[in-house]
This record gives structure tokens, C-alpha cells and sequence, in this order.
């Protein structure tokens, strides 16, 4: 069980990857412009803050299909430097 939680995971952060890259990108492009000043990128942060929270939505109801499991919130997390960098 634990190996399959570790798997899920990795496909966790992946397809996050995967499905928010361009607004992360644009995030940082914003942030890089303005000093890193998260008040004038506030829209690019909230944009970004949803495609994580859509995916999470979507991932969450995808797998728990597959399988009998219920995702912790600590499980998945979003890390902010793991996923920026």
C-alpha cells in the first residue's frame, strides 16, 4: 500500500506539472518583471492557485475510483518551491 501511495504521488506531482506548467510559468515571468512583488502578480498567483486546486479536485475523484482510499490533505499538499522549481 505504501509503494502505491508513493506511485500516486510521483503521478501526483507529474500531471500537476503537466496541467498548470503555463500558468506557473507566467507566475514566475510576473514575479521575475515586478520584484517579486506577489500584490501586483496577485491575478497570475490566484490563476495558478486554482488550476492547482481544480487539478487536486479532479485527481482526488479520478483515482479514488481505481481504488478505496481517501486522500489525506498533508499527502498532497502543494509544496510551492516543489513545484516552481
Amino acid at each position: 500500500m505504501v509503494n502505491f501511495l508513493d506511485r500516486l504521488k510521483k503521478t501526483y506531482y507529474k500531471e500537476i506539472r503537466d496541467s498548470c506548467e503555463l500558468k506557473r510559468l507566467i507566475l514566475i515571468k510576473c514575479l521575475e518583471e515586478n520584484f517579486n512583488d506577489e500584490f501586483v502578480c496577485k491575478i497570475e498567483q490566484d490563476s495558478f492557485d486554482l488550476c492547482i486546486k481544480t487539478y487536486t479536485e479532479e485527481f482526488k475523484n479520478k483515482y479514488s475510483k481505481v481504488t478505496n482510499f481517501h486522500i489525506e490533505e498533508w499527502l498532497f499538499k502543494i509544496d510551492l518551491n516543489y513545484i516552481l522549481f
